[in-house]
Order: C-alpha cells, then structure tokens, then sequence
C-alpha cells in the first residue's frame, strides 16, 4: 500500500461535482458549525398584555460569540450570514383561572419583524403551558434575534427558569447553510 500524501492548506479546497473525499478508519471530515444556545436561571415576570423580550443569563454553546449575558441579553445576534433553524421554548408558570387566559411565544428579527409565531389558550385547570416556536430563515451578519413573550392572564406570570434542573425558558440558533 502507498504511503498517503499530507496536503497542508490555507485556503479553501474546490472539487468538481463528480469527485468526492473519502478517509478512512477514525478519521472524520469535520464541518465547524456555528450555533449559539442560551436559557434562563430564573423566573422573569411577563407583564400582563405586553410583549417582552425575554433576557438570557447564561450559555450552554456559543460558538461564535453571537450573545452575552450581560449586555443585551435578549439577543442573538448573527456573525455568519447563511441560512439558520432558530427554536424558542417560553415555560409559563401555572395560573388556574379564566379559560380565556392565553399564552404565545414570537420570534421578533431586529426588534421589529414579527417572523413567527405559537399560541395557545390554557384551557385546562392546572394552567400549565410551555410554548415552542421554530422557523428556518436567511440572516444577515449583525441581524439579532429575541425570543418574546404575550400573556393576556389579568396579572403577571413569570417565564420559569428550570423543573428538574433542566433549563426551560432557552432560544437557539443553528446555521444550516448558505
């Protein structure tokens, strides 16, 4: 058997469309992604009939330093444009009460577009709701992302931080592609 060559690059490698890599035993072509994952460690109140941008204190990936935790803290914000899978998860607190209570969770791009959204009316009489939304967009470099939250409840109801010690108000963006 030969001896494989080692080919060193500092640029990209370009195939035509009928070749392919192929490596053997262990070894793995790797493709570094870019993805940010973040949650909440405590309730924050949701006032009642007022969307609000739910902040985020702490990371469980960032690959590309696209959130802190300290300033601006309801952003995700977009270093590599391409497109991206974003999923959002709003754990409400139970509230037994009116079977006209409703819940949503949005996501908002730039602090404006209105992209997406999941709602729900706690119909039931433990008043549980958690609420996810997911979309697949095109972003550009220095677009950011909030997860949102609207509760129509009569009073303020908090976005729970973690049961079990699993976090479960969290928002992540995943790039896909270009």
């Amino acid at each position: 058997m030969a001896t494989p060559a080692i080919l060193s690059l500092n640029a990209d490698v370009i195939m035509d469309t009928d070749a392919r890599v192929r490596m053997t035993g262990q070894n793995r072509m790797r493709y570094l992604n870019t993805l940010c994952s973040v949650y909440r460690t405590t309730t924050q109140a949701i006032s009642d009939s007022t969307v609000t941008a739910i902040g985020f204190d702490a990371e469980e990936v960032d690959t590309d330093g696209m959130h802190d935790n300290a300033t601006n803290n309801s952003r995700i914000t977009i270093q590599l444009a391409g497109k991206y899978f974003v999923f959002g998860q709003i754990d409400y607190e139970s509230n037994v009460g009116s079977t006209t209570d409703a819940r949503h969770a949005r996501i908002h791009k730039n602090g404006a577009e209105f992209l997406t959204s999941a709602n729900d009316f706690v119909l039931n009489n433990t008043g549980l709701c958690v609420m996810q939304v997911s979309v697949l967009m095109s972003l550009a470099v220095n677009d950011y992302l909030e997860l949102n939250a609207y509760q129509v409840s009569g009073g303020n109801l908090n976005a729970n931080a973690n049961i079990a010690n699993a976090p479960t108000t969290r928002f992540a963006v995943f790039y896909v592609g270009e």
